[in-house]
């Protein structure tokens, strides 16, 4: 039976620049994080840089497009404004067939990330939060959630009071109506900051996602080893398993996936030189959520999920290139 997803996720627009190591090392931002600054000082930061790209992005709405883009039936839940760029990003996921369940506030601003891509394809996000953090949670109608088999939550949703009542009034009619629960980490930010909040919700999920060092964090394990063997005993095919699935990429070596008592290693897509890998994680999630979720073998989603990633990897911004529908439809058959 297939399997819909609800994304609870910030709709936000994407700016992409290229900067050297040294932007970084002037203004105190550690390579790959998600620093929160005043918006005044990320203006001053980003003003001055030249925008490779911009698009819709956001963590879970990267995992909706990707769901989307391979034709699973898939929705986002959030909140943008009424200005240019919103109407920008509802239209990019509308055209990867992503269901818009967003709030739309009037006079509102839609959240924008500045992207900052170093030489070795590494990004470092600067946020200059809008609308998408001061949702009113009296105006959500929570039981669009029932249309759903899974919630998917990003980390970032944690940001702001208005996103946690959110968060944990979708993950009580999640339970109250049987609808699984997927937990991405989407940034060792978002771990070591929201810990308590990000644990709970890993306590409550079906399946969660991130990286080695999201993972060691959340587990409080120090070696990839050990939390490889303990994420084992948590994802077996027995009635009573913790998880359904749990997946834990590795950055350029790879990723393990655990699924229903499998325990398998995919290799990182065949991309000789990355421009740019954001995104990649959100995509080789999706890649691998709609095949386990169509009932495609391993090896086929598998391939669905690096598919996926190689193309996002392989330019700049977080948008699917058109060329690889061919490639897909080979697969799937």
């Amino acid at each position: 039976m297939k399997k819909s997803v609800l994304c609870l996720g910030d709709p936000v627009f994407d700016a992409f620049a290229f900067v050297d190591d040294q932007l970084l090392i002037d203004n105190n931002i550690e390579k790959g994080s998600a620093p929160v600054k005043d918006p005044a000082e990320v203006k001053r930061i980003t003003d001055s840089l030249t925008l490779a790209a911009a698009n819709c992005g956001g963590s879970a709405a990267n995992v909706a497009k990707g769901i989307g883009f391979l034709g699973g039936k898939v929705a986002l839940l959030g909140q943008y404004g009424d200005d240019e760029r919103g109407g920008q990003v509802r239209d990019s996921f509308i055209s990867y067939g992503v269901e818009d369940r967003c709030l739309m506030k009037v006079g509102g601003t839609t959240t924008q990330i500045f992207i900052l891509v170093t030489p070795d394809a590494q990004r470092t996000m600067l946020a200059i939060f809008g609308t998408s953090h001061a949702l009113d949670c009296s105006k959500v109608n929570y039981s669009v959630i029932d249309e759903y088999d899974y919630l998917l939550l990003e980390g970032y949703q944690f940001g702001s009071p208005n996103l946690i009542q959110n968060a944990y009034n979708c993950l009580n009619r999640a339970e109250e109506k049987g609808v699984g629960v997927i937990l991405c980490l989407s940034n060792i930010f978002c771990v070591n900051s929201y810990y308590e909040h990000i644990k709970h919700f890993s306590d409550k999920a079906k399946i969660i996602a991130g990286n080695d060092e999201e993972f060691l964090k959340l587990f409080s394990i120090d070696k990839v080893e050990d939390l490889l063997s303990y994420l084992e005993t948590l994802c077996t095919n027995s009635p009573d398993s913790k998880y359904v699935g749990l997946i834990v990429t590795l950055g350029k070596y790879g990723a393990w996936v655990f699924w229903k008592g499998q325990k398998i290693f995919v290799g990182a897509p065949d991309v000789e030189k990355p421009t740019d890998t954001s995104g990649a994680g959100d995509y080789f999630v999706a890649g691998l959520l709609y095949g386990f979720f169509h009932g495609y073998s391993l090896e086929t989603t598998t391939k669905l999920a690096q598919i996926l990633a190689g193309d996002v990897i392989s330019h700049v911004g977080t948008l699917l290139s058109d060329n690889i529908k061919d490639e897909i439809k080979k697969i799937l058959g």
